[in-house]
């Protein structure tokens, strides 16, 4: 029991182990000990004598040993075929058979045993490659460049198990910074589950996400609102959905096209060569292959290509908008994220352009820091110096453009769909049309001026006639006042009503008055003026 405190700290913990093998080279070195008061040195000798034999039998060639023995399978013999497959050197077994009886299974086997150990027929094997290359080069393609395993397309699986968790549909939401989701998993969770529902459900029937009809459209939609609400939608967050569905909708025709062009004849791409995501719908694989053979698309294709081979910036961040990356630049504390995110995506060993660029942008930063400390107290860090709005925006539009010059319209390098640019004055034929029609509305403005003009001097009149109308009534209310004032005081007062064909003239009091009453004319003039002087 000595030796097992060793044996413990050497072979540490106890394991179940099969048995067989150390009890075998226990028995071995049991046999080989001759002296058992020296076990150690009769093993030692043993282990000495062995190694000896075993090189003397591999390499000395008159000892008959195991190494140079025959195996006990030798067949003998040299074959003398033609073809090397054949001329293996095997034993036959079983009965004599006629070649016609093989198994479907057995023939399979030798064939495929001759394809890949017959050196003989390496060009049959060629040319047989040459003619599939010309008939079915994609099958080809699939067979020697077997695809990677890569995640797979979106079947918004999880999405639904989501809804179905929570017994409710996903509600979208939108940033204006970013003119999307507000958060980049949001983005990319609602663009791939309209990239899968444009592939399954769509029919490619029309140029573009525009181009198709509105109700198709609203159909398109509604295999998505089964699990987005697509309820009471404001303009900005319906326009956001819009532009992803044009987006997936170009994309997946792009990839088809791609399909498309793997075939070198366009009537076996139509006959063989639907994929699987159309299969049912084999009328929008059928357009698709007379629209990627028209006249149009065909320059189209070719002039994007050229443009494309044109490009000498190449971002390589992916799919994900440069928005989401700014937001994420200035949440680390980013002065100037436009210029860090172009680092991050334009910037790679060996690309001395967007080396050269990206260092004036960082050069023209330090120049504004500077310029923005100097109006500070002069402890003050530059660390700590906030830059002016925008600043890092103007110096990326301004370094792209001083290199690769303007891009037409208010896109902008190294932007993406984060800001656009205002808009620039028009060309002169679009400046002269818009003048026109600024002609036009100036000219109606001023007929509507006029009418208004004319409105305002009748009613003008019409007020000057309405206040003459006042005067009158307040002198005939004067004039109303004095006369019943003189009636009272016992003054006669003549009658300014005619009197009536029928009937005589009546005093107005049913007394007679004191005092005779000259008699008045109806024709007799009355001077209002000196009654009321």
């Amino acid at each position: 029991m000595v030796h097992l405190p060793e044996e413990a700290l050497l072979g540490g913990p106890v394991n179940y182990r099969w048995m067989y093998p150390i009890e075998r080279l226990l028995g071995e070195l049991k046999r080989s000990v001759r002296n058992r008061a020296k076990p150690e040195g009769s093993i030692v000798e043993a282990w000495v004598q062995y190694e000896a034999l075993t090189f003397c039998g591999m390499y000395l060639k008159d000892v008959d040993t195991a190494f140079n023995r025959p195996q006990r399978n030798n067949d003998g013999g040299v074959r003398n075929e033609q073809l090397s497959v054949f001329s293996q050197s095997a034993r036959p077994f079983g009965d004599l058979v006629q070649g016609e009886s093989f198994s479907r299974k057995d023939m399979e086997v030798a064939h495929w045993f001759v394809l890949n150990n017959c050196d003989e027929i390496m060009a049959y094997l060629d040319e047989h490659e040459e003619m599939m290359k010309r008939e079915h080069p994609s099958h080809l393609y699939s067979k020697k460049h077997p695809k990677k395993n890569t995640r797979g397309p979106c079947r918004q699986l999880s999405t639904a198990k989501l809804t179905r968790v929570t017994n409710s549909r996903i509600n979208i939401r939108y940033d204006e910074r970013h003119r999307a989701a507000p958060t980049a998993d949001q983005h990319s969770s609602l663009a791939h589950d309209v990239g899968s529902v444009i592939r399954t459900h769509c029919p490619m029937k029309w140029k573009s996400w525009k181009a198709m009809p509105n109700e198709v459209q609203m159909e398109v939609r509604g295999q998505l609102s089964i699990n987005y609400n697509l309820e009471n939608l404001n303009d900005d967050l319906f326009g956001y959905i819009d532009r992803l569905f044009a987006d997936r909708y170009k994309q997946w025709k792009s990839n088809l096209h791609h399909h498309f062009q793997a075939y070198d004849d366009p009537q076996v791409a139509l006959l063989e060569g639907c994929p699987k995501e159309l299969e049912g719908r084999e009328d929008s694989w059928e357009w698709l292959c007379g629209h990627f053979q028209g006249a149009d698309y065909v320059k189209m294709a070719k002039a994007n290509k050229g443009n494309r081979a044109k490009k000498t910036l190449l971002h390589h961040s992916g799919a994900r908008p440069f928005s989401y990356r700014m937001e994420a630049r200035r949440q680390e504390g980013s002065k100037f994220p436009e210029i860090d995110v172009f680092g991050d995506v334009y910037v790679r060993p060996g690309n001395e352009l967007a080396e050269s660029i990206h260092m004036t942008m960082i050069e023209k930063s330090q120049l504004v820091l500077q310029e923005s400390a100097s109006q500070l107290p002069p402890d003050t860090p530059l660390e700590s110096v906030a830059p002016p709005p925008d600043a890092g925006f103007q110096i990326l539009t301004e370094a792209l453009e001083q290199t690769l010059g303007r891009r037409p319209g208010t896109y902008c390098r190294g932007m993406g769909n984060a800001r656009r640019r205002e808009p620039r004055s028009r060309s002169s034929s679009q400046s002269n049309s818009a003048m026109t029609a600024m002609m036009a509305q100036f000219e109606a403005r001023m007929s509507q001026m006029d009418q208004l003009q004319a409105r305002v001097a009748q009613m003008a009149e019409l007020e000057a006639k309405v206040a003459q109308m006042g005067e009158l009534e307040a002198r005939m209310s004067q004039m109303d006042s004095f006369l019943q004032s003189l009636a009272q005081s016992g003054i006669p007062v003549p009658s300014f009503v005619p009197p009536s064909t029928s009937e005589p003239i009546q005093p107005e009091h049913g007394h007679q008055t004191s005092a005779p009453v000259d008699n008045v004319q109806i024709g007799d003039q009355v001077d209002y003026q000196t009654m009321f002087d």
